[in-house]
C-alpha cells in the first residue's frame, strides 16, 4: 500500500521521538525510519542540533557504505528539495541571532498564549517570517544558495551584500513573541 507523504513523515517522527539524544536506533527502528525515508543508511541517531538546540528530531546517519556520522534531514528526505523552501531555511538562519537576542532579553520568559515556560521559541507576531521573507524573495529575487563555508553546517547565500539586505529587511519588519513549542505549532504560519 502507498504512504502518503504525511503518513511517512508522521511514521519518522515516531521513530525519532523514541529513540534517546546520542543512542544509534536499534535494527527495527532504522529499518522503520528507512522504510519512511525511503533512504538507506547503517545507523542513525538523534543529536543535538548545533545550530537550533531546540530542534527535537535532529538525526545524524552512517550513510550505506560510509563510516562517519553526518548530519541528515530526514524531512527532506520524504519531501525532497524544494529551491524555496532551501532558500527560506538560510533566511531563517541568517536571522536566529536576532531571534537569539530577544529570547536572552527577557528576564522571565514565558509563552504568551499559554503562560508555560518549558520549550519557549521565538515567534513572529505579525507579519509571520512566510510574509516577510515572501517580500525579500519578490523585491530581490529568490536568493541563490551555496553550499556551507569550511567549518559551517548549514547553506548560505552567495551574495554577502544580498544576505546583509535581507538581515536588515527583516529586522526592520519582525516583530517577536515568546510561545512554547505547542502553543507555536498550533499557530502554524498565521
Amino acid at each position: 500500500m502507498k504512504q502518503t507523504k504525511k503518513a511517512r513523515i508522521e511514521r519518522a517522527r515516531d521513530v525519532i521521538d523514541r529513540n534517546v539524544i546520542g543512542v544509534p536506533f536499534n535494527s527495527a527502528d532504522l529499518l522503520a525510519l528507512q522504510e519512511a525515508t525511503r533512504y538507506l543508511m547503517e545507523g542513525a541517531k538523534r543529536m543535538v542540533n548545533p545550530q537550533f538546540p531546540s530542534d527535537p528530531r535532529h538525526l545524524h546517519i552512517i550513510e550505506e557504505g560510509g563510516s562517519d556520522w553526518i548530519a541528515w534531514s530526514w524531512k527532506k528526505a520524504i519531501e525532497g528539495s524544494n529551491p524555496v523552501q532551501e532558500a527560506k531555511k538560510v533566511m531563517r538562519f541568517c536571522v536566529a541571532p536576532d531571534l537569539q537576542e530577544f529570547r536572552y532579553s527577557i528576564d522571565d520568559p514565558e509563552c504568551a498564549h499559554c503562560g508555560s515556560k518549558e520549550h519557549l521559541t521565538v515567534d513572529h507576531v505579525n507579519p509571520p517570517f512566510d510574509d516577510i521573507a515572501n517580500e525579500f524573495i519578490e523585491a530581490h529575487g529568490l536568493p541563490e544558495i551555496v553550499d556551507p563555508a569550511p567549518g559551517q553546517v548549514v547553506n548560505q547565500f552567495a551574495s554577502i551584500e544580498l544576505e546583509a539586505a535581507w538581515v536588515i529587511h527583516h529586522a526592520e519588519r519582525s516583530v517577536y513573541q515568546i510561545l512554547c513549542r505547542s502553543c507555536n505549532s498550533t499557530k502554524g504560519k498565521r
